[in-house]
């Protein structure tokens, strides 16, 4: 559970595997589900053909007064990463203007605004990019960017590797390649 907060990708044969359990559960009810359940964690945990999609845990904790507010916001960002999203109107969403909404988000967080949203876009990179369906230049606009450079610049700050390395890195490991 640990490694999943960084979101996981497993091999195929872990994937059919899952899915054969899942498959099984259609039709189960009451202990027999809840077993099929514990099932596919254990095969889930034994697994060591799994990579981390993300080089940083996805968890943020918030006292009870701000958890609505701070859900908002986060709601608001996941649903609308695609958009070009304005500061003010993100800051509306918090009841701020836009310099105090800043302050708090990054003292919530731990991240400015703009780093935070930049992450949700290159997560949702990630999953277009192992998918393999799109080209890199399409994976950046589907993403919330405006540019391929800065794509391509944001991608590797957070990834710590180049788009066309992740996607390479991927469909090595698939077999749709090589």
């Amino acid at each position: 559970f640990e490694n999943a907060k960084k979101g996981l990708k497993f091999s195929k044969a872990v994937s059919y595997l899952v899915h054969n359990h899942m498959v099984g559960l259609v039709g189960s009810k009451g202990l027999s589900s809840i077993i099929g359940i514990l099932s596919i964690l254990d095969v889930l945990s034994i697994s060591e053909n799994w990579e981390p999609l993300c080089a940083e845990e996805i968890v943020h904790v918030f006292r009870r007064d701000e958890k609505d507010r701070m859900a908002k916001i986060i709601s608001y960002l996941n649903e609308n990463f695609e958009k070009k999203i304005e500061l003010q109107d993100v800051a509306s969403i918090a009841n701020m203007t836009p310099n105090a909404f800043c302050r708090y988000f990054k003292k919530r967080t731990k991240k400015s605004y703009s780093q935070f949203l930049n992450e949700i876009r290159i997560r949702h990179a990630c999953r277009l990019l192992i998918e393999g369906r799109h080209q890199i230049s399409t994976v950046c606009y589907q993403s919330g960017f405006n540019t391929p450079t800065n794509f391509n610049r944001q991608f590797k700050s957070i990834m710590k590797i180049t788009p066309t390395e992740y996607m390479r890195k991927y469909e090595s490991k698939d077999g749709h390649s090589e």
